[in-house]
């Protein structure tokens, strides 16, 4: 399975199921109600939530809205105790930056935006949600709006781009 990254409206009908991939879900607009065997929560556009795979889950929205929707294959989420759980977590800048540029990745239909959306896709799998490393995201956070290349977050940090792309 590759990654599957688009914008998606919930209606007001409930739905319950689970997949074999996980989801990060980011806010657009509007809300959407997501109940787990652990979570009942209403996601707004000030928090994000990450289902890991095979959690069954309901959701369904009472008004208008839309997501930035990641189908991550498991074998791409690291096997950390952190990314086994669910994580509704705050919509904070840094988060706000990683929504900017995947957008700005799916919005271009080319080989390289692919690329480089599965690149952003295991940047944000091993180094946000593992462990944030403060160099790349205050980079990130303060150029937001202009082009960013693994390239650039790598030299920061002072790894090899093959970092990012495992």
């Amino acid at each position: 399975m590759d990654i599957s990254c688009e914008k998606r409206i919930y209606s007001n009908i409930s739905n319950t199921h689970h997949h074999n991939y996980a989801q990060l879900l980011l806010p657009l607009t509007g809300t959407l109600n997501i109940t787990t065997k652990n979570n009942e929560l209403e996601l707004d556009n000030d928090h994000f939530f990450f289902l890991p795979s095979n959690v069954s889950h309901t959701f369904y929205s009472k008004e208008r809205n839309e997501f930035l929707v990641l189908d991550i294959p498991s074998l791409l989420v690291p096997s950390n105790k952190k990314l086994g759980i669910e994580l509704h977590q705050l919509m904070d800048e840094r988060w706000k930056a990683i929504r900017y540029l995947i957008l700005n990745e799916i919005s271009c239909k080319t080989y390289h935006s692919e690329y480089g959306l599965n690149n952003l896709i295991n940047y944000v799998c091993h180094s946000l949600l593992e462990g944030i490393n403060p160099v790349s995201i205050q980079y990130i956070h303060e150029n937001y709006n202009k082009k960013i290349t693994i390239d650039r977050l790598a030299s920061l940090e002072n790894f090899n781009v093959s970092y990012y792309y495992s």
